[in-house]
């Protein structure tokens, strides 16, 4: 029978929940073990049940310790992709502020030519011109 758990656990102690679970397949492995010996003075019906027996230990730590690899290797994937995006977040916000600045400037520019046009328009306009005829 199996049984699918959830539950949410503080990062820094995932490593030793892992290290536990991987623990518990120990227990199928000695079962396993204690099979295979089992086996040694046994008949030729009783040889085929022991490895019968043994492997169905062995079979289910392995998927279990899979299982567990595959978990680890996602938290560890999650965990490393976090680490890299938050720079990478940083970088984006930075640059979007550096656009906002180029535009801003870029938009000043564009107000003190324009005001600078207005200038030198008034400038010509009070200027005596010397044809009066």
């Amino acid at each position: 029978m199996q049984a699918t758990i959830k539950f949410e656990a503080d990062v820094g102690k995932v490593r030793n929940i892992m290290y536990s679970l991987v623990l518990e397949e120990t227990g199928a492995l000695s079962d396993a073990i204690n099979c295979m010996e089992s086996i040694a003075d046994a008949t030729s019906d009783r040889l085929i049940e022991g490895i019968s027996e043994a492997l169905a230990h062995i079979q289910g730590a392995s998927r279990q310790l899979e299982q567990y690899r595959d978990m680890v290797t996602s938290f560890e994937m999650a965990r490393l992709d976090t680490k890299s995006s938050l720079p990478t977040e940083h970088i984006k916000s930075q640059v979007n502020s550096l656009k906002d600045a180029v535009l801003s400037v870029a938009q000043m520019k564009a107000f003190d030519s324009f005001v600078g046009s207005i200038s030198s328009e008034e400038a010509t306009e009070d200027v005596p011109t010397t044809e009066e005829g």
